[in-house]
C-alpha cells in the first residue's frame, strides 16, 4: 500500500486555462506497466501528452508524442445515467398463443441505470430475469446507438400467459440525493 499525502506534480504540464485553447486539461494518468513502473503519461485534449520517468513522489514532465500517429486524445467514457424509463413492446401471436414481450430500460441517451437498480420479470413462480445492476457502460436493456443495430440488447421474454396468470415487470431505479444520484422512480406494469 501507498503511504503519505497527495501533492501537486505540475512541473513541466502545460497550464490550463478556460480562456486560451492552447492550454489544455490534463485528465486521465497512467504507468506505462502497472506491475512494474517505470514511467507515468498524464493526458488530456487535443495531443496534450506528457511523460515523466523521474520518482513517483515528484514527477518531472515532459512533452511525449514520440511514436504516436494519432494525434487526437479520447477521454475514458463515464456512465452518467438520466431518469430511466421501461419501455415494453408487447406482441400477441395467435396461432402460437404465445406473447412476446420486448423490454427497454434505459435513459434518453441509451444509457443504462446507475449501480444498484434493479429489474424482475417474474410469472408467478417463474423469474425470467432478477438483475441488479453494476457501475456498467453498457448493458442488455439498451439500444445505446440506433444507427448501429449491434447496440440493440432489449430483454426478450416468449411466453404464454394463462387466465389466472399475471406477468409482472418490476424496474425499481436507484434514487438518492447523493451521488450518484437517481434513475428515476419504480415502474411496474403487469399483464
Amino acid at each position: 500500500a501507498m503511504t503519505g499525502s497527495w501533492v501537486e506534480a505540475n512541473q513541466g504540464l502545460p497550464l490550463y486555462s478556460d480562456d486560451d485553447p492552447t492550454r489544455l486539461a490534463q485528465h486521465v494518468m497512467a504507468v506505462d506497466d502497472p506491475t512494474d513502473p517505470k514511467a507515468l503519461y498524464i493526458g488530456g485534449e487535443g495531443i496534450s501528452l506528457s511523460k515523466s520517468v523521474a520518482s513517483a513522489a515528484a514527477p518531472v514532465w515532459s512533452s511525449s508524442q514520440s511514436g504516436l500517429t494519432n494525434l487526437l486524445m479520447a477521454r475514458m467514457p463515464i456512465l452518467f445515467s438520466g431518469i430511466c424509463t421501461m419501455d415494453i413492446d408487447h406482441v400477441y401471436d395467435d396461432v402460437t398463443k404465445l406473447h412476446t414481450f420486448t423490454v427497454y430500460i434505459q435513459d434518453v441517451n441509451g444509457n443504462p441505470p446507475i449501480e444498484g437498480s434493479t429489474f424482475k420479470a417474474q410469472k408467478e413462480d417463474v423469474v425470467f430475469y432478477d438483475i441488479t445492476y453494476a457501475d456498467a457502460y453498457t448493458h442488455v436493456g439498451t439500444f445505446r446507438d440506433p444507427s448501429d443495430s449491434s447496440t440493440d440488447r432489449p430483454y426478450v421474454i416468449v411466453t404464454s400467459i394463462g387466465i389466472d396468470e399475471e406477468l409482472v415487470f418490476e424496474f425499481t431505479p436507484v434514487d438518492s440525493d447523493d451521488a450518484p444520484g437517481s434513475s428515476g422512480a419504480t415502474q411496474t406494469v403487469t399483464y
